[in-house]
């Protein structure tokens, strides 16, 4: 038991190297866009279709790139469209 904590743990803690390099979490803010129902919808399903360990880390994730996204086109708000872009869905709903 020990030993397998103990491999654990030295194969985490280099991940924090690696962490270190990706972008900052951008402040929320008054920067925040308001989402319609619809897209917090699609942001629940596809959140829920991933394994339970990495859901708030994959909602995290869709939440900033869709918000960036959102940001750098101008929207008021954040649409279902916004996020299907986001997770790579080019065809309508």
């Amino acid at each position: 038991f020990c030993n397998a904590l103990f491999d654990a743990l030295f194969h985490i803690l280099p991940l924090g190297t690696e962490l270190d390099k990706i972008d900052a979490t951008p402040a929320r803010a008054n920067e925040q866009r308001p989402w319609d129902d619809d897209a917090q919808e699609l942001l629940r399903e596809h959140v829920q279709a991933q394994p339970v360990l990495v859901q708030i880390s994959v909602a995290k994730s869709l939440r900033d790139r869709s918000e960036r996204e959102a940001r750098a086109a101008g929207e008021e708000r954040i649409t279902s469209d916004r996020v299907r872009r986001a997770l790579g869905i080019t065809e309508p709903a």
